[in-house]
């Protein structure tokens, strides 16, 4: 059975998630004082932005991992 596009939807589907993960990192950043202060209110200033600094690494890991698996990073 052969699906006709499928190549393309694919794609789409990857940029739909790249897009996502864009939003969400800039959602967060705006939205992490707000969100902190409910999940962890008994740390301090330092520790909060350590978690979050966490959570960044996580949502930049997929797309580092993306640019290295591909011909144009390694090309410039």
């Amino acid at each position: 059975m052969k699906i006709n596009g499928l190549r393309w939807w694919v794609i789409a589907l990857i940029a739909l998630a790249t897009i996502i993960n864009y939003i969400d990192r800039q959602a967060l950043s705006v939205l992490w004082p707000d969100i902190v202060e409910d999940l962890f209110p008994d740390e301090s200033a330092l520790e909060r932005k350590q978690i979050y600094a966490n959570i960044s690494i996580v949502l930049f890991l997929p797309t580092l991992l993306g640019k290295l698996s591909s011909a144009n990073f390694l090309t410039g």
